[in-house]
């Protein structure tokens, strides 16, 4: 059990209902920090899911579909209206190659390392696609709807 679920663990023996907020929440389930909680605890838990890439919402909702009371935000978190995040373009997804997670589905591991960075997404992708592509031409910018996340309690 990692430390995130022995603490929420811990929290969900004290707390009738947990709301819990996941920002950069991908497919919801592989090599997530809070998905096997989440699911267990499907009648005690609130969850935000936020995404900002459009292509894994439907894979999120359904990874999510059992679950009583979540929502699923397309978007990121930020104080402007929209922020620019860099990716491997989606249609070369299945033409990655990657060092890690190779049993994964083709999206997870270069839609996972989307960033507000265009160095640090090239730096992923190199040595990751084929050698016969343009890795300047693989990236792409996608502007993204951002709201403000404010707690009120």
């Amino acid at each position: 059990m990692h430390h995130l679920e022995k603490l929420l663990d811990q929290l969900s023996t004290k707390q009738p209902t947990i709301n819990i907020v996941e920002v950069g929440a991908n497919d919801g389930r592989i090599n997530d920090p809070i998905y096997s909680f989440v699911m267990t605890h499907k009648e005690t838990t609130c969850v935000l899911l936020i995404e900002p890439q459009p292509e894994l919402i439907p894979i999120l909702k359904e990874n999510y579909k059992e679950h009583r009371s979540v929502t699923i935000f397309n978007g990121a978190i930020g104080p402007a209206s929209t922020i620019a995040l860099f990716r491997v373009k989606p249609a070369l997804w299945p033409r990655y190659n990657p060092p890690y997670l190779q049993d994964a589905p083709f999206y997870r591991v270069p839609s996972g390392f989307a960033s507000g960075s265009k160095k640090h997404v090239l730096d992923h992708a190199r040595g990751n696609l084929p050698a016969d592509l343009p890795l300047e031409q693989c990236i792409e910018e996608l502007h993204v709807p951002c709201r403000r996340l404010i707690f009120r309690g």
